[in-house]
């Protein structure tokens, strides 16, 4: 939901009102709602959004990469809105490193007036992330009664300067640590990730099934997407220059 302009365009022009205030209307703003990217977000959706207990999952480097613009993150949490960590799939995020990305949005959202603190970073990965999977119970975070899902660190692995006792830990990794940092991933209490092999998993078998159906997909696809390019290309044409009041 507003990820570009034009969807916030598309949205005035078909419904008289922003997408936020549209679902608000049709009865579907809830705590059970999570809206991914919210690029063109308002204040006005934004306390729509706290109000009904709505998330955003900001995705800062698909937006980027994508010239969609950037989140106005630190107004959707003055405003008390839920704001979740994602990747927008490895289509748009190549390496998949969360770590990489909370660093990216502490660094993107950092001007003379505002700057997030580390800690909400790894809220925002963390126990924000499950509240807009409605799982805050149950995941999220390290609490007793809670699935014990949590990564193993080797803070020997980070660059210089080193962890030392009176460093905060949450800044340290945020600015420092990515995923050759993680020694072992733990989901319900069951090491499943060590030492970056899966336990479960035959993962050379895997890969080497995957490059050939990629292989054969590749084949078929290349053609059928060219063909379907140019058969949408004169509507796109035609919307653009609608868009632009050509």
């Amino acid at each position: 939901a507003l990820e570009s302009p034009y969807q916030q365009w598309c949205a005035e022009q078909r419904y008289g009102r922003s997408v936020v205030a549209y679902l608000q209307s049709s009865g579907l703003l809830n705590a059970q709602l999570s809206l991914a990217h919210g690029v063109f977000t308002t204040r006005d959706d934004m306390e729509l959004l706290a109000k009904a207990g709505s998330s955003i999952v900001h995705n800062a480097s698909s937006n980027l990469r994508l010239r969609n613009g950037i989140a106005p993150l630190c107004e959707m949490l003055d405003a008390g809105v839920n704001v979740a960590l994602g990747l927008d799939s490895m289509a748009l995020n190549d390496d998949a490193d969360l770590f990489q990305e909370m660093r990216l949005v502490a660094n993107l959202h950092r001007s003379p007036s505002q700057q997030l603190d580390a800690r909400q970073v790894f809220s925002m990965a963390t126990i924000n992330g499950a509240k807009a999977l409605g799982k805050s119970a149950e995941l999220g975070s390290l609490e007793c009664g809670k699935q014990a899902d949590f990564l193993v660190l080797d803070v020997s692995r980070l660059p210089v300067p080193r962890v030392a006792l009176d460093t905060n830990i949450f800044a340290q990794l945020l600015h420092y640590a990515g995923a050759d940092t993680i020694r072992q991933v733990y989901v319900a209490g069951e090491c499943v990730m060590d030492e970056g092999h899966h336990r479960r998993l035959d993962e050379a078998s895997l890969r080497d099934d995957l490059y050939q159906q990629l292989s054969l997909f590749g084949l078929r696809k290349v053609a059928t997407s060219q063909a379907s390019l140019a058969e949408i290309k004169p509507y796109l044409a035609d919307y653009l220059a609608a868009r632009r009041g050509v």
